[in-house]
């Protein structure tokens, strides 16, 4: 938590195949005084949108393993800390702890929906809180939506490398179901996760029948607030309306036990 606060401090940032794009509010995320070290292996994302301090055109993989090899030569110390490093990650600690605490007390507030309707809904973040306590080590996160993929990205742990995929920097929803189909084809002994908002799982929902003819066993949760959330968000404050953002409670579990496979109801 606080990542953006934490970059307008640095000193120093190393970008590795990354490019200044909205994820680094276009570079305006780093402090003017901040020596921006970028390594990439496209020209033009290289320079994207803020020029770096120190640009270096290469492979990042290349890149790592000469400057391992010459941090490895030189004997760096990177344990021995400087008294104002120190006092910088205190702070960065502090400002992450009082973001957590924000999180468990909203984990435990009611919820309303920007939808008329008389069902209770789940708290998402505590759903997601309790999710991320029986998730196995050996699983795959694939996550297929806005607002409450938003909100496992702060709450639920990948377990490891390669073990969250998502639409990725131009949100390119309706991924989950392909995504979830290879994930378990490449790597049959993990267990293979969906997140999924409502809104986004109506692209790709009906994959259920291919993981249920071709025996794939991929399992989903659907966060059900019958809305485009995230969107109604900036589209309600902006403009004043929530047209194309409502949705339906439809029943996804029930969809899922049409097409063959098991679905339930968490309410």
């Amino acid at each position: 938590h606080g990542r953006s606060k934490g970059l307008k401090q640095a000193d120093v940032v190393l970008l590795l195949g990354v490019s200044c794009d909205f994820r680094m509010q276009y570079g305006m995320v780093f402090s003017s005084k901040t020596t921006l070290v970028s390594v990439n292996q496209d020209s033009h994302e290289l320079y994207l949108n803020r020029r770096p301090t120190l640009p270096i055109h290469s492979s990042v993989p290349d890149f790592l393993v000469r400057l391992a090899s010459v941090w490895s030569a030189k004997n760096i110390d990177s344990v021995g800390l400087t008294t104002s490093r120190k006092d910088w990650q205190f702070r960065l600690r502090e400002a992450c702890n009082k973001r957590e605490e924000e999180i468990q007390q909203q984990a435990t507030s009611s919820v309303t929906s920007t939808v008329s309707t008389k069902q209770h809904l789940c708290n998402p973040i505590a759903i997601c809180q309790l999710f991320d306590q029986h998730l196995s080590d050996e699983s795959i996160l694939v996550c297929d939506g806005g607002d409450f993929v938003g909100t496992a990205a702060y709450t639920v742990r990948p377990r490891g490398a390669l073990s969250w995929l998502d639409p990725g920097p131009f949100g390119t929803l309706g991924v989950g179901a392909g995504f979830a189909l290879g994930a378990k084809l490449v790597c049959p002994n993990k267990d293979v996760w969906i997140i999924w908002g409502d809104g986004s799982c109506g692209f790709s929902l009906m994959e259920v029948d291919t993981f249920v003819r071709h025996r794939v066993p991929v399992k989903a949760m659907v966060g059900n607030d019958a809305c485009w959330t995230q969107i109604s968000r900036d589209q309600t404050s902006i403009f004043k309306s929530e047209v194309a953002c409502n949705l339906d409670f439809s029943r996804y579990d029930h969809v899922a036990e049409a097409l063959g496979g098991k679905g339930f109801l968490v309410t």
